[in-house]
This record gives C-alpha cells, structure tokens and sequence, in this order.
C-alpha cells in the first residue's frame, strides 16, 4: 500500500469522508424522527396497534 497517497489525497478523503457521514446519518435521524413519534402514538392509544 502506497501510504503517501494517503497524505497526498487527504484533503479529497476528508471531503468524501464527511460526505459519507452525512448521507449515512441524515436517513437514520428522519427515520428516528418519524418512528419515535408513530411508536408513543401506538403506546399511548392501542386501537392504532392492536396486539394480537
């Protein structure tokens, strides 16, 4: 493995690392903000989720 093309292309890994992130948590955070809610919702009045 050439290590030095590590240091030669940090700056374009940085970018893509933090683009990474960002599209990796932004799916996972709508989906918590919407399932969080929808789940209390289901707790709280039973009819929306009947139990089998």
């Amino acid at each position: 493995m050439k290590w030095d093309w590590i240091g030669e292309n940090a700056g374009t890994i940085e970018n893509l690392l933090g683009q990474h992130l960002y599209l990796a948590f932004l799916p996972v955070a709508i989906g918590l903000a919407i399932a969080l809610p929808v789940g209390m919702l289901a707790v709280r009045h039973p009819r929306l989720y009947p139990r089998s």
